[in-house]
């Protein structure tokens, strides 16, 4: 069963735009800002390269580093005010394979030559025993700082990632089945998809066999070839007991949100300067509480509490490894400051109609829900829906860059923490994106 993992994007919409006020923003762009092809740029001591389209930025300043436009974040030179001629050129001691901190360290992209960047990992899935905390990644990207994980037999603070991407078992039984295929879609040969397989537990395994079989014996022809969209039908039809088996675990859900009916006048170009259309026009701004609901133990509120305005709205964005499609985001904010969560939504192409979608990700063509901490170089994910319905009851030009409407609400979203989901540990799929400690 294929998961509908999207690619997670963490954007600030800045509502003090919406609310008024003058800001005259940074020098430079803002990250996540439009550029085109393969620009890079120095602004200060802060480092721009075009990265799918949209700016992405590093503060050379944070790691004893100055800016350079061809290498990125070097060491300073001792004499050419860093042209890269001489202890700038990545040919000698900055090259990252020393004892220095690699040239990307920072720029929350694992790099060739990087263990990590910036991201957290629940202790739990990096071996050695640990039964809880969490490990952020160290100051230079060589593996993760253990010294506040919870018990564990290692003797070091520092650890490197396991043979087995990202995720050893959460479970002293071992992996559940969608564990075991989260960790076998990470794997980029046959010895570490036997290890992930091993790793499972004896139910995991059975279930993963059950599955494996059943997709082998009746879809091998439409699974046997490039077409994904045939391989992924045939299993859903020929497979789907197996299957569901498999994704499917006994959890609790981590909150509920619901959105009533709401219409959004005007849909924004997210491709664009969204702070710039939102100043000129606020005819797609959603000022009040669009998604509703509570999450984590004590049943935190969504909004957060301490939020003296909310908005919300709908932008149309082209993603280059993704489909064309509409994603909804909801934000609040006190005096000064934003206030968590962010709920982020998005439904599986532009072209939408009235009718209902399915928030099952497991499922193809399922619209998707996700809360988000902070924004930024901070952001975080902290749960993910599995379930729950989207009503659309009117739409409008959707496909168009800007300008079209919509009006839709949310029914009974469920949302899980990404590493206990009905999937299992879905941390795996998520790429780089770093889970938020568990609240």
């Amino acid at each position: 069963m294929k998961k509908n993992l999207f690619v997670i994007m963490f954007l600030a919409m800045m509502l003090a735009v919406a609310c008024g006020d003058d800001n005259t923003g940074p020098t430079g762009p803002g990250e996540g800002d439009a550029c085109d092809g393969s620009t890079t740029m120095c602004v200060g001591e802060v480092y721009y390269w075009c990265n799918n389209n949209a700016w992405a930025l590093i503060d050379c300043n944070a790691t004893g580093k100055v800016c350079d436009v061809e290498d990125g974040c070097v060491a300073e030179g001792t004499n050419d005010n860093n042209t890269g001629t001489d202890t700038n050129t990545g040919t000698d001691t900055n090259t990252g394979t020393d004892d220095t901190v690699p040239v990307n360290c920072g720029n929350g992209t694992t790099d060739t030559g990087e263990v990590c960047d910036g991201d957290a990992k629940d202790c739990t899935t990096l071996g050695g025993g640990y039964t809880g905390g969490w490990a952020t990644c160290n100051a230079t990207c060589s593996g993760y700082d253990t010294s506040t994980c919870v018990g564990g037999t290692t003797d070091t603070d520092t650890v490197t990632d396991n043979a087995i991407p990202d995720n050893d078992t959460v479970s002293p039984t071992g992996k559940t089945c969608a564990e075991i295929v989260t960790c076998i879609n990470g794997c980029a040969d046959e010895t570490c998809a036997q290890a992930c397989y091993d790793s499972g537990s004896t139910e995991g395994k059975a279930l993963y066999d059950a599955a494996a079989n059943c997709v082998q014996t009746n879809c091998a022809t439409e699974c046997g070839g490039s077409d994904q969209d045939a391989c992924t039908a045939c299993q859903q039809d020929k497979c789907a007991d197996q299957l569901d088996a498999c994704f499917t675990v006994d959890v609790d859900a981590y909150g509920t949100l619901n959105a009533n009916s709401t219409a959004f006048g005007y849909i924004y170009d997210g491709d664009g300067d969204l702070n710039a259309q939102i100043q000129s026009n606020q005819a797609g701004l959603v000022v009040a509480n669009f998604f509703t609901g509570t999450y984590g133990a004590s049943n935190k509120p969504v909004p957060g509490t301490g939020a003296v305005q909310t908005i919300a709205l709908v932008f149309h964005n082209v993603a280059a490894e993704n489909p064309a499609s509409l994603t909804a985001m909801q934000q609040s904010q006190s005096q000064t400051d934003i206030i968590n969560p962010i709920a982020q939504m998005w439904f599986p192409s532009d072209a939408v109609t009235p009718g209902q979608y399915d928030m099952d990700p497991t499922k193809e063509g399922s619209a998707g829900l996700v809360l988000l901490n902070a924004v930024g170089d901070n952001a975080c994910l902290l749960a993910y829906c599995f379930s729950g319905t989207t009503n659309v009851t009117a739409a409008n030009n959707t496909t168009a860059a800007s300008g079209g409407s919509i009006t839709f609400g949310v029914t009974n979203a469920k949302v899980y923490y990404p590493t206990e989901t009905p999937a299992g540990d879905i941390s795996g799929s998520l790429g780089s994106i770093t889970i938020c400690p568990k609240e």
